[in-house]
């Protein structure tokens, strides 16, 4: 079993339309919480429709 308590997710209204600026892998984002484990931090930037 998987265990992830700090996964975030982010909801976007419909049509919303956004392009990926950055993925960063292994970023350590979650040490702070106590979650030693590989993260990913994707940077998302809106863009016109």
């Amino acid at each position: 079993m998987i265990e992830n308590d700090i996964e975030q997710e982010v909801v976007f209204r419909p049509g919303q339309k956004f392009r990926v600026v950055e993925i960063v892998d292994d970023a350590n984002v979650g040490a702070h919480a106590g979650y030693e484990g590989p993260s990913r931090v994707v940077v998302l930037e809106s863009v016109e429709g």
